[in-house]
């Protein structure tokens, strides 16, 4: 019954989140569709962790005295060896932080891993950092930006020392553009997963970049992304916060506009929190940000 009362809300939503976009002026990838907060229903307690076909990318800072692990989430349909990426990368381990970087299971066009196996995943690389006497801090870009500020709102996982969210995306509650995508591949999942095939492989829909794409996963895995009762509403996310976020923003970056990023930043009440924009879109703003990263985290002690 809960998945049938998704569907017809997922088709609602797909007539009438893009005639209330046109209607109030908002760009291809929409605004605010409500102001009713999805709660956060998915903890991850007693999930399996993702196990990666690759090992992390791992960059130690320049010198030895450095105590701190940053461990970075890179956006969907891409690895830690993207270019902008790559150079960021160095630049954190240039300003003297340790760096993680795993092969998150939304890595390119096959995602083989819900969210919280990946989440549980990051945790157990959280957990070996901090046995060797470091301060953890979880970074993302993009989707992984999404899913680092939900790691640290998820209580059951590993505490950690403060969260970056570098030009978060994949705000489903907020896109009506992915909403809208993503309507036949949402019936599809749930049709496969009603017939017993939760773990069938096959081809479903997202956005990347503006544009619809079309990922491999499981229903099951797909659901865990793109179920507006399962993945997590960053209006709620940004609320349940207690550690300090710094959330970067391109000024070049439509993002930052359309979805309000100050205003949901707004809602982030930790303490040493920051809202920074930076010069730069979504990919460009990696250039700059490790210098505002290392003032932020060296004025905690990190």
């Amino acid at each position: 019954m809960k998945r049938i009362c998704y569907k017809l809300t997922q088709l609602l939503i797909s007539v009438l989140i893009p005639l209330l976009i046109v209607a109030c002026g908002g760009g291809e990838s929409g605004s605010e569709s409500s102001d009713t907060v999805a709660p956060l229903t998915s903890s991850c307690d007693d999930t399996t962790a993702y196990v990666p076909a690759m090992n992390p990318v791992v960059i130690p800072a320049v010198t030895d005295s450095a105590t701190s692990t940053v461990i970075v989430l890179h956006d969907k349909l891409s690895t830690p060896l993207g270019e902008n990426l790559q150079i960021f990368l160095h630049d954190l381990s240039a300003a003297n932080l340790n760096v993680v970087a795993p092969y998150m299971p939304w890595s390119t066009a096959s995602w083989t891993g819900s969210a919280c196996e990946g989440l549980t995943y990051v945790a157990q690389l959280a957990a070996a950092e901090a046995e060797k006497g470091r301060s953890v801090v979880v970074a993302g870009h993009k989707m992984g930006a999404t899913l680092a500020l939900r790691y640290a709102a998820t209580g059951s996982l590993k505490s950690i020392k403060a969260v970056i969210s570098i030009a978060p995306d994949h705000l489903l509650h907020l896109d009506g553009a992915l909403q809208h995508d993503i309507v036949k591949s949402m019936a599809l999942a749930q049709q496969m997963m009603d017939n017993g095939m939760a773990n069938i492989p096959a081809l479903f829909d997202t956005r990347s970049n503006g544009e619809s794409v079309q990922v491999a996963a499981t229903p099951r895995v797909y659901w865990s992304y793109h179920a507006l009762d399962e993945f997590p509403d960053i209006r709620q996310v940004a609320s349940l916060l207690n550690v300090p976020v710094l959330w970067l923003a391109g000024s070049q970056d439509p993002r930052t506009v359309t979805f309000n990023f100050a205003g949901l930043a707004s809602k982030i009440t930790s303490v040493k929190s920051r809202y920074q924009v930076l010069s730069g879109d979504h990919e460009t703003l990696l250039n700059d940000a490790s210098g505002p990263i290392g003032v932020w985290l060296g004025g905690m002690g990190l």
